[in-house]
């Protein structure tokens, strides 16, 4: 009953919150591919900014469990939107070994889990390398599935070192900072399981690379 009433509140949420990224930033996005109704997924995305989480779940048919650093619940409003999503909050950078066990035991259960591979915000809006700790998940969680996804115009909207985002509402035509979402095709976790470890990240980082150039096509950039 807690459960579904959960449920309930996120999608009311997510769909509140939609309404207002739309509006202060020309929100759009395209979606190859439903993700699975049951089962584990792990939804692997570029890191732009703090804005993240919220463009990846609204682009997702499904409800999503995110993982993130305690230092960011500093931020009232970030707390605030952590809570009320149910993010798991770690004590330490990137994705260590508190994290990969708690993403691990939210996969076992039967959950969608955003993560951001990279382990940080990019510091000039490029992807950055991988980290070798998504490739344990994928050959530890059985049935899994593997999503790439990528937003474009979050680093442009509010960058790491920025205070407070730049708007972009749609009325505006063609600002920089309009941002848009692309959740790419589904990839079994079979797939990727049997190549070795840097062979499959490199396999990963160019799924999430072609997500984020459709996501600049989608924007209009």
């Amino acid at each position: 009953m807690l459960e579904r009433l959960m449920e309930f509140i996120y999608f009311v949420s997510r769909w509140t919150i939609g309404m207002l990224v739309i509006l202060c930033f020309g929100y759009r996005y395209k979606r190859w591919q439903r993700l699975r109704d049951q089962g584990p997924v792990l939804v692997l995305a570029n890191h732009q900014s703090y804005l993240d989480i919220l463009l990846i779940s609204l682009a997702c048919n499904r409800r999503l469990y995110f993982v993130a650093r305690v230092g960011l619940a500093r931020n009232r409003l970030l707390a605030w939107i952590m809570q009320l999503f149910q993010t798991v909050l770690i004590d330490n950078e990137g994705i260590g070994k508190a994290g990969l066990l708690a993403v691990e035991k939210m996969l076992t259960e039967g959950r969608a889990v955003l993560i951001f591979p990279e382990g940080e915000r990019t510091w000039d809006g490029k992807m950055q390398e991988l980290k070798p700790g998504v490739t344990l998940l994928i050959r530890r969680v059985p049935r899994l599935t593997v999503v790439p996804a990528a937003m474009a115009g979050a680093f442009d909207a509010w960058p790491r070192f920025r205070r407070l985002p730049r708007l972009a509402p749609p009325f505006l035509l063609r600002q920089r900072e309009r941002i848009a979402v692309c959740i790419g095709k589904n990839i079994a976790d079979a797939q990727l399981a049997a190549i070795p470890k840097r062979e499959m990240l490199g396999v990963l980082h160019a799924e999430i690379a072609k997500c984020l150039e459709q996501a600049e096509e989608l924007r209009g950039r």
